[in-house]
């Protein structure tokens, strides 16, 4: 009975909560011990009965009609704690069970006893899986990935108990010595806690190299290709209705375990072979997290395009399965990604880096590499998802860099990876355990011989068909391009949007503007970029891009240079970390840098005071902005709509319906028929996400 005394307050919550702990203290002086049965315990409080076994307080049993855990048997464990010590001495039908109490806190203060940690790798991992159903183990394995890829797990080591902290979700798992599985508590719910529960045990082999061997059923899970099954489709069906429930609830009112569903039905998604729909979950929890932790970057706007979007994503699959289309089944799972494979790739070609950082909190550096094998570009990020570490800024990630290589030492070298790793997401991990070898220096090409061996884009028009969405369903656009301008212009000062734009042209002479905010953060990257147009030769640019409404920026992020010498060669100037005044003449330089400087300062002092002239918005752009004002009240609210809104929704149909737009005047006619059908809700949103997305601008001139 040993087990009862390491439960602490936090650990007795999980059952209930703090609150009903407290109340159960208030009742210990009417707790009564009854009778010892068979290494059970009986006490009695308030005319009920409860019995505590010996393998811990999961299997705790009361007399009363509460269909949960009790006060009653709260407070029968916090009065044996109090009282173990003098419980019996004065009972001789009680002697054997105090003696096997006292042998027990022998035992806890016993240094040659095995440790908490040996405990549990004195389990047998066949015996543990064996504990769970077929999918509870499926779901371990892939929680058991996850807490691989990611780290996102503390664990505290008592004498007694291991306390798991899941960041994730922001809850404690307790492990106890000598229970095992079984005697785990928690309070994640109750459907996926006994797979968390294995995966953490698994874990803590991981950690201490201690072989763990998966049931085979678990490693060879594929699902039928042609179909979903009954299993995957209810998977579906919930996702859906969860999404439901979060417009009926209110967006403004989310509930924190609603939202922590989310985190859970993510990882079912990619036990189920669907990592693309697990991506699109996680990125919603993401953003309600963000929002519940009162995060003024985290609008309710923003979760309805996303909330709307995945349920016709999901939707999608049911539409699929019932049309037997595996080939759209399969496009709709994505690819799964074996985190534990090592990778190949014989050749990469730098292109150079970013610093970056979110609204959220989220930094990093981003490395991009030109991948020979496919002829494709490919970004590796090493990034934090907050700014919990102090260590990780700027300065630190450039000498950390990318597999364990500083930036400086990658952006002048070309490699062949030996051994790689894959994130969950399909990109390069960044992590040191990698392998590369050195191929060759950087400045033994010049412009004409990299180009060569790198394939960029030197007609604008092409970037049309690159980001031109062809399905909202499986919509992506690439990070980075890497541009072959034929000439480029000097920034100019965009004084109504407070921005600097550079113009590339390509060789129809068709112009394609680069953009820079005109901000303190961008001053350094405006100096070297003027000051090297004006005295370097860049033949290549790489640019990262950036997609915001139904407008498409392209940001510099490198430039290509080929440097003047007895023989040309190629360098790489990353506008994030290089500095001109370490490369180029001191006397040239200070000069230019002035007089940029007054530049600069005086669009800075005009960003204060100048008023934005908004250009006028089309008919199309005034439907949208009105529906969705009218839309998002009652997503944020939970309400049905009222009679006032549905006359202006279905004046606002006929407008769309003058235009062209039949889908998005039927969808609305729809949610009017049914005034408090989140279903129609939902729909009606993602077609009007749908036409905003086919009017996506390119910068083009």
């Amino acid at each position: 009975m040993s087990i009862y005394l390491n439960y602490d307050d936090d650990a007795l919550a999980t059952f209930a909560n703090m609150g009903l702990v407290r109340r159960a203290k208030k009742s210990l002086d009417e707790v009564k011990l009854i009778e010892n049965s068979n290494g059970d315990l009986i006490f009695e409080l308030e005319s009920f009965h409860i019995t505590l076994p010996k393998d811990g307080i999961a299997g705790a049993k009361c007399t009363c009609p509460a269909n949960e855990y009790c006060k009653h048997i709260l407070a029968s464990v916090l009065y044996l704690k109090e009282n173990h010590q003098t419980l019996f001495s004065n009972n001789d039908n009680h002697q054997a069970n105090n003696q096997d109490i006292q042998q027990s806190d022998d035992t806890v203060n016993n240094n040659n006893q095995p440790s908490i940690i040996d405990d549990l790798l004195n389990q047998d991992p066949k015996d543990l899986q064996k504990q769970l159903k077929k999918s509870d183990r499926l779901l371990a394995f892939t929680h058991y990935q996850e807490l691989i890829d990611s780290n996102e797990v503390r664990i505290d080591e008592t004498d007694n108990k291991l306390n798991f902290y899941l960041k994730d979700f922001d809850k404690t798992v307790y492990y106890f010595k000598g229970l095992s599985l079984k005697g785990m508590l928690s309070e994640l719910p109750d459907k996926q806690k006994s797979a968390i529960h294995l995966a953490l045990i698994a874990y803590v082999f991981y950690q201490h190299n201690k072989d763990w061997q998966w049931t085979d059923e678990v490693a060879v899970f594929v699902s039928e290709q042609n179909c979903l099954s009954d299993d995957e489709l209810v998977f579906i069906d919930e996702s859906q209705s969860l999404c439901v429930n979060f417009l009926k609830q209110g967006l403004s009112h989310l509930a924190k375990e609603s939202v922590l569903s989310l985190r859970l039905l993510s990882l079912q998604a990619r036990t189920y072979q669907m990592p693309n729909l697990a991506q699109h979950i996680r990125r919603i929890y993401g953003t309600m997290t963000a929002l519940l932790n009162e995060d003024i970057h985290s609008k309710e706007e923003n979760i309805f395009n996303e909330l709307a979007f995945l349920y016709h994503y999901l939707q999608s699959f049911i539409n699929a399965h019932h049309s037997q289309n595996g080939e759209q089944l399969e496009k709709l799972r994505g690819k799964v990604i074996n985190t534990g494979d090592d990778i190949i790739i014989k050749k990469l070609i730098p292109l150079g880096a970013e610093w970056w950082e979110t609204s959220t909190g989220a930094k990093g550096v981003s490395f991009c590499f030109y991948n020979g094998d496919d002829k494709a570009l490919i970004s590796v990020t090493n990034g934090r998802a907050n700014s919990l570490d102090s260590t990780f800024h700027k300065q630190s990630a450039y000498q950390t860099g990318i597999f364990g290589a500083s930036v400086d030492y990658l952006k002048t070298h070309a490699i062949a990876l030996t051994k790689g790793k894959l994130k969950n997401n399909g990109t390069l991990s960044p992590s040191e355990l990698s392998r590369y070898q050195e191929l060759f220096e950087l400045k033994t090409l010049n412009a004409d011989t990299f180009k060569q061996e790198v394939t960029g884009i030197d007609d604008w028009q092409t970037l049309t068909t690159l980001i031109s969405p062809t399905s909202r369903l499986f919509l992506t656009y690439p990070n980075y391009v890497l541009l072959y301008p034929a000439n480029i212009h000097l920034p100019e000062l965009d004084e109504i949007n407070q921005q600097f734009l550079v113009r590339l042209d390509d060789n129809n002479d068709t112009g394609l503007l680069l953009s820079l905010k005109a901000s303190a953060i961008n001053e350094s990257k405006l100096k070297s970029l003027e000051y090297l147009l004006k005295h370097q030769n860049i033949f290549g640019i790489l640019a990262k891009v950036i997609v915001n409404g139904d407008c498409i920026y392209f940001s510099p992020c490198s430039l290509l240079l080929e440097r003047q010498a007895k023989t040309p060669y190629v360098e790489i100037f990353n506008l994030d970390y290089d500095d001109i005044y370490y490369y180029y003449r001191k006397k040239e330089l200070s000069v230019f840098v002035s007089e940029l400087a007054g530049r600069i300062a005086k669009l800075l002092e005009q960003k204060r005071t100048a008023k934005i002239t908004q250009k006028p918005k089309d008919t199309i752009e005034l439907l949208i902005a009105r529906t969705l004002s009218i839309l998002a009240f009652y997503a944020n609210t939970g309400r049905a709509l009222e009679t006032e809104d549905q006359q202006e929704l279905l004046s606002l149909a006929g407008g769309f319906l003058n235009i062209g737009l039949a889908l998005v005047c039927d969808a609305i006619k729809t949610l009017c028929q049914s005034p408090s059908d989140k279903d129609a809700l939902l729909k009606l949103r993602y077609v009007l996400d749908l036409a905003q997305s086919c009017r996506l601008k390119l910068p083009l001139v």
